[in-house]
Formats: C-alpha cells, sequence, structure tokens
C-alpha cells in the first residue's frame, strides 16, 4: 500500500510538473506610433469556459476590458478583443509567453 502511494505521488508530481498553467497575470507592450501602451492580460480559469480574461491598459486608465476569444491548446495561445480590433498569438516557452 505504502509503494502504491508514494507512485502515485510520484506520478501526481510529473503531471503537475509538466502541465502549462496560463492564469495570472501577463504584462506587455503594445507597439503603436508615438508610444508604446502597456497592457495587461488577466487570465482566470473557469469550470465553462476554459479561460475568461480580461485587457487592462494602465496608460490609459482602462480596466476589464472584455475578451471575445480565448484559446490555449499545445502550448499556443489565441486572444481576440473584437471591440479594440486586437489579436494577440503567443507560445508558452519556460513560463513566458513568446510571439511567433
Amino acid at each position: 500500500m505504502k509503494k502504491t502511494a508514494l507512485t502515485f505521488l510520484a506520478l501526481l508530481t510529473v503531471f503537475v510538473m509538466v502541465s502549462q498553467d496560463i492564469t495570472g497575470q501577463w504584462h506587455g507592450l503594445l507597439e503603436i506610433p508615438g508610444s508604446p501602451l502597456r497592457l495587461v492580460i488577466n487570465i482566470e480559469k473557469s469550470d465553462s469556459a476554459g479561460y475568461t480574461p480580461t485587457l487592462d491598459s494602465p496608460d490609459q486608465g482602462a480596466k476589464g476590458i472584455a475578451v471575445n476569444t480565448t484559446t490555449f491548446a499545445d502550448g499556443k495561445l489565441e486572444i481576440a478583443a473584437n471591440a479594440l480590433g486586437l489579436t494577440y498569438t503567443a507560445e508558452l516557452i519556460e513560463d513566458k509567453l513568446k510571439e511567433p
């Protein structure tokens, strides 16, 4: 019994270590003519929709901007905020979102 419990714990530890988690706050810059804007993507896990992110623009004082679609599969993240005409695509590599 003890050996089975240790084996299960070891497998669970490996599973947790290799699973990718995108929840939290992600900070970046939106390059626009004149001056870049700081952006924050807030991603929460949702039981029904997978992920529910919102977008903040601290330089403009905007918070909680709706994001219409979010897809995260095979380490690739795609987000679209239709009201802004904004799409973002990145890959999660070593706990960092990197654009292709």
